[in-house]
């Protein structure tokens, strides 16, 4: 940077391609005005260089500072949890379900596609059956997204921000925390929401930020990536393909030459469902019966709660977002249409966030960096002082949207590590040793979520749980429901459990039943009143019923649809907190 700066003060054109507004940048070190307005030679050094675009030694420094969320999580020696403990369970009996060979939407109902099966069946395959499948699956996808995310962002964004955007990507897929709450709440859930968040933030990248420079060759590499991920997304879950479809339609109206790429990614995406369904005959409508059976159960779509979420959770974002489009409007009158689009872009973020469980948009992020990047382009070519001052914005933007997240994250995953390696006390053991999938798997309190006790709970057990660790509760629930299964003196019976989630196929390594759920959610995956007993029973040998479990609501609304085919065809046997069914 220094010597390009050198090269232009004596009158020599500027290497080809590269950004002019740099080199003037670059020159503010050396103007006698900014100096005599007392502008510093090394933050006029700094500037240049956050503009710059990215040299292959920010490359080596992003991927350094890469390194230690997803090092962290490989290297922790158990999968710790202490926030939704009843979540865990999904995640290990999808990946169960894949070594089995059962397919999604074919053997057992879920809304979410197939990728998600893959990912995790691929973890437990190369790894083991270990409850510390739960880290691997989100680490095997992280490359993936880090390669993509470098070339889209050294070939659009500059320095500090291609910098931050792979630090941000690196916690959003591989961090073992909640989300978007605090970094104490330890909790390995719905993973593909993270991942559907990062693809779609690099369709909003590729759609609505044109490369600096054309090249044949990587404008057709790229194309075919976001072909690729456009397929990731359909088949991983659809809203976030939907969000990224309509970026696209933006990005055609507002990218200068886009539709065509847009075209040519949405065929490769085809080509790639195709071949698939080739692979898979009927998938794609078996996929597409049980998305419209959860669309169908879902009464909480757009309650207040999910609304309010959304924008709490991205109020600073949002309102730096609204500041940036009004200052870029402004200063920039013939990009009207794009700083629009990159508007409308991040209005849909918000909206698509409403609809999954973390309010957090990502997206935002992305677009911020966006446009950040443009407004120094509003100063004009005389105005030194203006195009400063617009680029310590952008910096700041840059930071302010993207390391509380990434700080957030990382505290959460240290966190994570001092649970997984028997800190607070050491937690409690899944199941209290039962099997060896949760060998791996701790259980630990925050002071959240609290149990729901039936009727017939004496006073004296609901005081005690209701003033222990609910991990206690919950792991003593468990245990007994191991217990129980072992005194039925069953073998390798198919086991579904009336509850949000199903532990034990995973964790006895029998087989999982079919024709049931991945996991149920009153309201949210199904309603009681149309869902006929065969979908909640399956071809199940044995029905767990619990007396208590986390959102015991569910069980309660499944029980009603079953009790009578239980009667009817089963054998109850009753331990403290559980009724087993056996089929006759």
């Amino acid at each position: 940077m220094v010597a390009w700066r050198h090269e232009t003060e004596r009158g020599q054109a500027a290497p080809e391609g590269a950004d002019p507004f740099v080199g003037r940048v670059g020159r503010l070190a050396e103007d006698p005005a900014s100096t005599a307005q007392g502008r510093p030679d090394r933050l006029a050094r700094l500037l240049s260089w956050f503009a710059a675009p990215p040299s292959l030694g920010a490359l080596v420094i992003a991927l350094f500072l890469c390194l230690p969320i997803p090092l962290l999580s490989a290297l922790a020696p158990r999968a710790a949890v202490n926030y939704t403990l009843h979540d865990v369970f999904i995640p290990i009996d999808a990946a169960w379900r894949s070594l089995q060979g059962q397919r999604p939407h074919f053997d057992f109902y879920t809304p979410i596609g197939a990728v998600y099966f893959w990912l995790h069946g691929a973890a437990a395959w190369l790894w083991g059956m270990d409850a510390r499948v739960v880290i691997w699956a989100s680490l095997l996808a992280l490359p993936l997204i880090l390669i993509l995310g470098a070339v889209l962002a050294w070939r659009r964004l500059g320095t500090l921000s291609a910098v931050l955007l792979m630090l941000m990507l690196t916690a959003l897929v591989a961090a073992p925390t909640f989300i978007d709450g605090p970094p104490f709440l330890v909790a390995h859930l719905a993973n593909y929401n993270r991942l559907g968040w990062a693809l779609a933030s690099l369709v909003c990248l590729w759609a609505l930020c044109a490369a600096r420079r054309e090249s044949r060759g990587w404008n057709v590499a790229e194309t075919l990536a976001i072909g690729g991920v456009l397929f990731l997304l359909f088949y991983l879950k659809l809203t976030y393909f939907l969000y990224s479809v309509g970026v696209l339609a933006i990005g055609c109206v507002v990218t200068r030459g886009l539709w065509r790429r847009a075209v040519l990614a949405l065929v490769a995406c085809a080509a790639g469902g195709i071949v698939l369904e080739l692979l898979q005959p009927g998938l794609f409508g078996a996929y597409r019966a049980d998305v419209a059976r959860a669309a169908a159960a879902n009464t909480v779509l757009m309650r207040g709660y999910a609304v309010e979420r959304a924008i709490e959770y991205n109020a600073t974002l949002g309102l730096l977002a609204c500041l940036l489009v009004g200052l870029a409007l402004w200063l920039l009158p013939a990009r009207r249409l794009a700083i629009l689009g990159v508007a409308a872009a991040a209005a849909g973020s918000v909206l698509l966030a409403t609809q999954n469980w973390g309010g957090f948009a990502p997206p935002l992020v992305v677009l911020l960096m966006i446009l950040a990047e443009w407004l120094p382009q509003g100063a004009g070519p005389s105005r030194a002082d203006t195009r400063a001052a617009l680029l310590t914005l952008g910096v700041g933007t840059a930071v302010l949207a993207t390391l509380p997240f990434v700080l957030t994250q990382a505290n959460g995953t240290l966190n994570h590590v001092v649970l997984a390696r028997g800190g607070a006390g050491g937690g409690h053991r899944v199941d209290d040793g039962s099997t060896e999938t949760f060998r791996n798997m701790r259980w630990y309190t925050n002071s959240f979520e609290r149990y729901e006790f039936p009727k017939d709970f004496d006073a004296e057990e609901a005081r005690r749980w209701g003033l222990k660790p609910q991990s206690d509760a919950m792991q003593a629930v468990l245990a007994d429901g191991y217990g129980l299964i072992a005194r039925l003196g069953v073998q390798r019976a198919r086991i579904e459990n009336i509850a949000f989630s199903n532990p034990f196929p995973a964790g006895l390594r029998w087989p999982s039943p079919r024709g049931v759920a991945l996991w149920w959610d009153v309201d949210r995956t199904f309603v009681p009143g149309k869902l006929a007993p065969e979908q909640v029973l399956g071809d199940a040998d044995v029905v767990m019923v619990p007396k208590v479990w986390q959102d015991i609501a569910n069980s309660t609304a499944l029980e009603a649809v079953v009790h009578p085919a239980l009667e009817a065809g089963f054998a109850p046997y009753e331990s403290r907190y559980w009724t087993a069914w056996v089929r006759r």
